[in-house]
């Protein structure tokens, strides 16, 4: 293994800052942005896509969606903040949480990097800065969905050595963890296998972790169709529901290419990850083609540099040929989370290219990193709600209140609730707040006519359906500029009479 030196590491530079300075300057500033960050979360009472379907079944901790059982990290802690009794805008705790995580373990894997650098402290802030408010990242921080869940991990085991197979008994739990949050995490560590596999078979305590790493991945591709059939009634079939779970229309594996790849770039525009990794290749084409390194010794010393070069080519390369052939993979088509494995990676080398350059010439060294600053901007969300958050206190308000009448409609607050909606993800995205701790009817309509329902959801007008005698109506309340009217159960009705009685 090499040293590990940094270029420009020998090098006297006045204006560094002391480690404790820096170390408190990263926590600040993370610490600050989460606490900007969670308080606007806790004031969003809507849950919309998947990260819907996976409040309104908090109460399973493994669930299936299409064809794919969705890894178990990610629901694990929400169904343990459902057993807990907690109310619904504490769920928005776990991805703002772990998106601290990363912003605090990139900002430490990024100042021991740079930090005998002029300027690598504020270099490091202003690379968490954007971070925490590029486009994608932002979204999902505050959104229950698996990826803030994953770029902690990936920042963790970056900081903690996991790349350079550092001696380190908590990593591979950390991995393990990891394993079970993201697919990405497989291919990482298909692609960690490969690049180190002589170095791996050399000690007895690395084939240790990697058998028990592989071992991970190989009972839960085992169990899956177990879990499967325990959940539809069936074995998934062979091979895209088992083991790609992918969702294709028709069933077939392979995308349509050219489809693929236009949806493929038009959310790499979208997610504004394209203006990051556009800025990475002209600062690395610039060190390669305008300078020329002054200290040759320096970058050949760079041992972990050299590693994520060949995992971060070979991981991604990976990854984004499944992201074109099995379109969509490990995410729902036309969805920019696809973008987050080149951002989490993308961010990685922003700090190693501004490393690098300080080995060459002044021109080249300014220009380059006079790019990375540009590209770094440029991923920034335009979106005025990253920046300020606007409450809609009337649908806190009516979210707050249903929440209460769904607590006191069912027998020990668990409800059973008929939600009348035509369209079921809109139904998710307004009412798996409120509906939190009841049961979601699967056949709402007869519920309601059979009197089944304890509480019954649905919008006013025309359409309206006037329930029978056994219920009442509580109120209505304003959703996004649609009334919806409420009413409970007061009445059972009578059981049946059993024949010749």
């Amino acid at each position: 293994m090499g040293t590990g030196k940094i270029p420009g590491d020998d090098v006297p530079t006045p204006g560094r800052a002391r480690t404790p300075i820096a170390l408190l300057s990263i926590f600040a500033l993370a610490l600050l942005i989460f606490g900007i960050r969670l308080a606007g979360a806790v004031h969003m009472p809507f849950f919309g896509g998947d990260e819907g379907m996976r409040l309104s079944l908090a109460y399973l901790p493994l669930i299936r969606m299409g064809n794919r059982i969705w890894l178990p990290m990610l629901q694990g802690h929400i169904w343990m903040f459902y057993l807990l009794g907690l109310p619904y805008y504490t769920f928005r705790l776990i991805p703002c949480f772990y998106f601290f995580v990363a912003m605090v373990f990139l900002g430490l894997f990024t100042w021991r990097r740079i930090a005998k650098l002029s300027g690598g402290l504020i270099f490091t802030l202003f690379l968490m800065f954007c971070f925490a408010f590029q486009w994608e990242v932002q979204r999902l921080s505050v959104e229950l969905y698996q990826e803030s869940i994953g770029l902690a991990f990936f920042y963790v085991l970056l900081w903690a050595g996991a790349l350079e197979l550092r001696p380190n008994r908590w990593l591979p739990l950390i991995a393990a963890g990891a394993l079970l949050t993201r697919e990405d995490f497989w291919i990482y560590l298909f692609a960690a296998s490969v690049l180190n596999y002589k170095q791996i078979l050399s000690r007895k305590q690395y084939r240790r972790s990697f058998l028990f790493l592989w071992s991970v991945l190989g009972l839960w591709l085992l169990s899956t169709p177990f879990l499967y059939r325990r959940l539809s009634g069936r074995f998934p079939t062979f091979p895209t529901e088992w083991p790609l779970g992918i969702n294709k229309q028709g069933g077939h594996a392979i995308s349509h290419l050219s489809t693929s790849l236009a949806d493929y770039f038009h959310w790499l525009v979208r997610s504004r990850s394209i203006y990051l990794a556009t800025g990475l290749v002209i600062a690395w084409i610039i060190l390669k083609v305008l300078g020329r390194a002054k200290d040759q010794s320096a970058r050949a010393a760079d041992d972990f540099e050299t590693r994520f070069r060949s995992f971060s080519f070979l991981s991604l390369a990976i990854i984004y040929f499944l992201v074109v052939a099995f379109h969509p993979w490990e995410h729902t088509s036309g969805s920019g989370r696809f973008a987050i494995p080149l951002l989490a990676q993308g961010f990685v080398w922003a700090g190693l290219l501004f490393a690098r350059a300080n080995s060459y010439p002044a021109p080249a060294k300014i220009l380059a990193r006079c790019i990375l600053v540009a590209a770094l901007l440029l991923s920034l969300s335009t979106d005025p709600r990253a920046w300020t958050f606007q409450r809609d206190r009337q649908a806190e308000e009516s979210v707050d209140r249903i929440a209460q009448l769904v607590q006191s409609a069912g027998p020990s607050g668990k409800a059973n609730a008929c939600i009348l909606m035509r369209n079921y993800w809109e139904a998710l995205r307004l009412f798996a707040a409120p509906a939190l701790y009841a049961r979601w009817s699967l056949k709402p309509n007869q519920d309601m006519d059979s009197g089944n329902c304890d509480l019954i959801i649905q919008t006013t007008g025309s359409e309206l359906l006037v329930p029978g005698e056994y219920y009442t109506k509580r109120s209505e309340y304003q959703l996004q500029g649609r009334t919806y009217a409420v009413f409970q159960r007061i009445a059972h009705p009578p059981s049946p009479v059993p024949p010749g009685k």
